[in-house]
């Protein structure tokens, strides 16, 4: 980043596994990114770096306006309590969902990444307290897909017309995709959506204007 930045470089973005140590990288966070933890698009001005996180919003953008969701009325499951899952989580809660639970390996940094958000619909559980729980939406933030790892999930997990999203972008369908479709799931969808909007909001930062995001889906 520091040569980078002396190089002339104005602005850039971080992907996973480095959203988090950018966020312990700049000098200034915008709310965006200063309520998530997690740093994914950074801009320089007046030799400083200042940090946002753009995907929250993008996946908004993408589950509201490509993908034709009404969130509010959805009950919502986000897997994974890392870098990805945070920056997503407090765009989740604005949607007002009926009900809206972290689930991770590790139950308490589940917890530590709620413990900040005064949400009665929003709580936090193992993979083991999913029994008997259905949802409308299953949001995959962590790496699974990319690692060809199945999640300990059971096979009830999803409600009649539930859909199910992987964060994770793939040519073809993702491995979280593929063992939601084997458990009846109608509507999958990657995260190539949610990449294409976080990436028009870093433009506009660094721009000042919102690329036309259907054509570049197209």
């Amino acid at each position: 980043v520091k040569v980078f930045v002396e190089a002339g470089g104005l602005g850039f973005n971080v992907t996973s596994p480095f959203k988090q140590k950018a966020h312990t990288l700049v000098d200034v966070l915008d709310p965006s990114a200063a309520q998530c933890g997690a740093v994914n698009t950074v801009v320089v001005r007046n030799n400083k770096l200042v940090g946002y996180n753009t995907d929250g919003a993008g996946l908004i953008l993408d589950l509201t306006k490509n993908l034709n969701l009404n969130l509010n009325t959805k009950k919502i499951l986000l897997i994974g309590a890392g870098g990805a899952a945070k920056g997503v989580l407090p765009y989740l809660i604005q949607e007002q969902s009926k009900n809206l639970v972290v689930v991770n390996r590790t139950l308490k940094k589940a917890e530590q990444m709620i413990s900040g958000y005064n949400n009665s619909a929003l709580s936090a559980c193992n993979f083991e307290d999913l029994i008997d729980q259905q949802f409308d939406l299953v949001i995959n933030a962590t790496s699974s897909s990319l690692d060809q790892v199945d999640l300990p999930l059971p096979s009830t997990l999803f409600a009649d017309g539930a859909m199910s999203y992987d964060m994770v972008y793939s040519q073809t369908e993702t491995h979280f995709m593929r063992w939601s479709l084997t458990m009846g799931v109608k509507k999958v969808s990657d995260g190539l959506g949610m990449l294409v909007e976080q990436a028009a909001l870093a433009f506009e930062i660094w721009r000042g204007v919102y690329p036309d995001t259907k054509t570049v889906l197209n």
